[in-house]
């Protein structure tokens, strides 16, 4: 499982593939005199690769502990699968033979349906790579969207992250709000972190005072290490709960700080980062982008939050509260759409 881990977190396999070489490896599920032992399904290892008992962690009560046993994969591994996952659940697709970046976000202009790749040969050699509307292509509808250059999708969706950014006013006003709304709502999680803080205080006392009644004779020894493993139990999931409560307000602040920086540097992000990453920023940015016969966008639908911070109400609230800054009104927002619009926006120099 460690391999398995390993491999998907690169991006190279599918859950179908994956599954395939771990046959090779033998690794199948356990056999019974029922039912012999048999290769993994997607579905299956899908349910393999969500789970936390290998980072060490294990679910009691609807919590999460720090399990005893020895994790067998990292936590760094274990974040990327699940945002590997994520992210191709999200771009309801099956990987094919030939993959692309692009692929799950981008949709025809004209119909509104998904893009295909395509990689072609031509007649005297060379090979060309396309996007092709899926309707057109399987003769579901009438749309007449011709082949598109994948290059010019490419460059044109390049120009487009260099319309999203957020400016360092907005920045420094988006962290101070956020903050303050943190905090606001951690009135509960740190009630809840002093309350097990004591009872780990009580049981270290609760053992100290076993101890010395053993060593006087008092409590015997079966009774004495009945009740260490009790108090040790308890310690466990004291330290567990109080661990899941705190807020390490140094790091929270340090990340938040860290993604505001990328949501206003998205552009120059995109274009330094790797197919895998732009995979990754694509799908975790939009919910569609639409594109015409030139690779031009014609429409863009991002997801939350980036949608609300380029909202122009929400800019005009960022604005007025500037010079005020204070806990973010956090009831909700209906800010669900940053983009919808025909043609690019004006880049700004």
């Amino acid at each position: 499982m460690t391999w398995a881990f390993e491999a998907y977190a690169t991006g190279d396999y599918n859950l179908r593939q994956l599954a395939e070489v771990l046959d090779e490896r033998g690794l199948r599920t356990r056999g019974t005199p029922k039912r012999p032992a048999k290769a993994l399904t997607p579905n299956h290892l899908h349910r393999l690769l969500r789970k936390s008992f290998y980072v060490g962690r294990f679910k009691w009560g609807g919590v999460e502990y720090q399990g005893t046993h020895e994790p067998l994969v990292s936590i760094e591994t274990f974040a990327a699968v699940q945002a590997q996952l994520t992210a191709k659940n999200k771009a309801g697709e099956r990987t094919q033979h030939h993959e692309h970046y692009l692929k799950g976000t981008i949709r025809c202009g004209r119909c509104g349906s998904k893009m295909i790749f395509s990689r072609n040969t031509g007649r005297r050699g060379g090979v060309y790579d396309y996007f092709v509307c899926v309707a057109r292509h399987g003769k579901l509808t009438l749309c007449d969207l011709p082949y598109v250059w994948v290059k010019d999708i490419e460059e044109q969706v390049e120009r487009y992250y260099q319309t999203i950014k957020l400016d360092e006013a907005a920045v420094e006003t988006l962290y101070s709000h956020i903050v303050g709304a943190a905090k606001k709502r951690n009135t509960r999680a740190l009630k809840m972190a002093k309350q097990q803080r004591r009872r780990i205080e009580s049981l270290e006392a609760e053992r100290r005072s076993l101890l010395k009644a053993h060593l006087a004779g008092a409590v015997p020894l079966d009774l004495l290490s009945e009740e260490q493993a009790r108090i040790t139990d308890e310690l466990a999931k004291a330290g567990a709960l109080m661990a899941n409560s705190e807020i390490h307000w140094e790091e929270l602040q340090k990340n938040l700080r860290r993604a505001l920086v990328l949501a206003s540097n998205l552009g120059t992000t995109y274009l330094k980062a790797s197919p895998r990453v732009r995979r990754q920023m694509n799908q975790a940015i939009f919910e569609e982008i639409l594109v015409e016969v030139d690779g031009s966008v014609v429409y863009a639908r991002m997801m939350q939050p980036f949608a609300a911070f380029h909202d122009e109400e929400f800019r005009a609230w960022l604005d007025d509260n500037a010079m005020n800054p204070g806990p973010l009104d956090v009831r909700g927002s209906n800010f669900d759409t940053l983009v919808e619009v025909r043609g690019f926006e004006p880049l700004t120099s």
